[in-house]
């Protein structure tokens, strides 16, 4: 059904909720490949989603301070170079190859939030968080292995079940 949809699509598709699961991995990857189109990577496998783990210091009625930790594991689906010829300052040529990624890119990572339940369930947060990222020279380049400390403000709804 997908490479129906795929071979059909006038555009540039993109394919949702492809997970790190062997067998989705396996057959919507090449799918995506051979068609051009973009994917949308979900980061959980058969073992289920990134483990993270939030612990409430402070929770009266609607308000709530807590601090939230963990960590994930990041595979890079694939990587390309571009290597840029110059002479006297004048463009000559260039050549894209492929380069090889391999392993995880793990990382943990710790934060602070503080959430408001407008109604029963449903609430605003912001949470300040650090992250870093481990070193793997099997890993192409990029801006996650070149700066591995990571700051992230993150501020939006949160829906409790």
């Amino acid at each position: 059904a997908v490479e129906n949809a795929l071979r059909l699509y006038n555009g540039k598709a993109i394919v949702n909720s492809v997970n790190g699961e062997e067998r989705s991995m396996q057959t919507i990857l090449p799918l995506v490949k051979k068609y051009g189109a973009a994917v949308v990577a979900l980061t959980m496998d058969e073992k289920g989603i990134p483990l993270t783990v939030n612990y409430s210091v402070f929770d009266r009625g609607r308000f709530d301070i807590y601090f939230s930790g963990g960590a994930m594991a990041e595979f890079a689906l694939s990587a390309r170079g571009t290597t840029e010829l110059y002479k006297d300052r004048a463009f000559v040529s260039s050549e894209t190859r492929k380069i090889a990624a391999d392993g995880a890119l793990w990382s943990v990572n710790l934060g602070l939030g503080v959430g408001f339940d407008l109604v029963d369930h449903f609430g605003i947060y912001v949470e300040p968080a650090v992250s870093y990222y481990f070193e793997n020279k099997r890993q192409p380049a990029s801006y996650r292995t070149q700066n591995p400390w990571n700051v992230n403000l993150g501020v939006g709804f949160r829906y409790k079940f």
